[in-house]
């Protein structure tokens, strides 16, 4: 038997599909944190419904838990410190790309959107106005996808369906067959005149920190380019931002992260016509929480058996595992 340390939503949904009370019993999480008993081994789950009411809080309460050996995320991201704390102290973390084809969908909705002028065809409607608009096709258009992850990648392979051209932006410069073209990052600038899309998917690191930047942005083509940020909020630098939107650089900004969330209600970007704003909503697709709740169990499954897991992102956040044994049994 193990200690699954979760929430009660997690709990019900998981439970709804699979007998876990023959594997696990729940500890679920309270205004306290948690408090679990006995001497068995100790895994936690933060499930889609803890990421909707922050994550922070669940983390937190996990640095208590000192027999906790395996901690699955719903997230993809896990640059939040407390990941990190965890890994060092020996436990493994798991993260998820259940979500990249819902944001994936996201990105080309909101392109579609403003290429065939969706804004003005509802204007028109409301006001039973018969007007004929000529619209941008995406076939034949540049998209720039600044890192080919699990999202960068649903990305690119849905604009190319449509027949656009891709270039990823990413460490590895190999050859990828999802993608047109791949570029280093020390290439970036000199790429950005030419894209129609830019989509920002890459993770948050030091050095993806504001690198959407005066110099980025004073490189766009005016009047050209929509810029979609479905990473994190701070590798867009919002002030330069304010500052090259006039100069239509870029055409339209489509943003549904933020530095600081929820975006403040006296944020310039609210009201800015140039500016879409969503509330982190890109991933919010009706299959996410079913997808989440499979790997999970697909994981414990592996976890159980001793086998690796998948989306193993311990070794990356600075821990390490090395035993060839079932972590349940030692």
């Amino acid at each position: 038997m193990i200690n699954l340390l979760t929430t009660h939503p997690s709990w019900e949904r998981l439970l709804a599909t699979t007998p876990l009370t023959d594997i696990c019993q729940p500890v679920l999480l309270g205004e306290t944190g948690f408090s679990a008993e006995g001497d068995l081994v100790t895994i936690a789950y933060a499930g889609p419904d803890v990421a909707m009411t922050g994550i922070t809080h669940f983390l937190t309460s996990l640095r208590e838990e000192r027999r906790l050996q395996w901690l699955q995320t719903c997230a993809a991201g896990v640059e939040n410190p407390l990941y990190g704390a965890l890994a060092r102290t020996g436990v493994r973390v798991t993260n998820s790309h259940a979500t990249s084809s819902a944001i994936a969908e996201y990105v080309l909705a909101a392109v579609l959107d403003h290429f065939q002028r969706g804004p003005e065809r509802r204007s028109a409607a409301g006001a039973r106005e018969w007007r004929r608009l000529f619209y941008r096709e995406v076939r034949g258009t540049h998209w720039l996808v600044i890192g080919l992850g699990a999202v960068g990648r649903d990305v690119a392979v849905r604009a190319r369906a449509f027949g656009a051209r891709v270039t990823a932006v990413r460490q590895r410069t190999t050859v990828d067959p999802d993608v047109d073209q791949v570029i280093g990052y020390s290439d970036l600038l000199d790429s950005v005149a030419d894209a129609d899309v830019i989509v920002v998917s890459t993770a948050l690191a030091e050095s993806t920190h504001k690198l959407i930047d005066r110099e980025f942005l004073a490189r766009l083509s005016p009047g050209k380019t929509v810029l979609v940020n479905v990473a994190r909020g701070e590798i867009l630098d919002e002030e330069a931002l304010a500052q090259s939107l006039p100069r239509g650089q870029p055409q339209l900004a489509c943003l549904d992260v933020f530095p600081s969330e929820p975006l403040p209600v006296d944020s310039w970007l609210w009201n800015d016509p140039r500016v879409t704003v969503t509330a982190h909503a890109a991933a919010l697709g009706s299959g996410v929480v079913a997808r989440t709740d499979a790997l999970f169990l697909e994981n414990l499954r592996h976890f159980t058996a001793g086998d690796a897991l998948l989306n193993d992102v311990t070794a990356t956040l600075g821990g390490s595992f090395s035993r060839t044994e079932s972590p349940a049994l030692r």
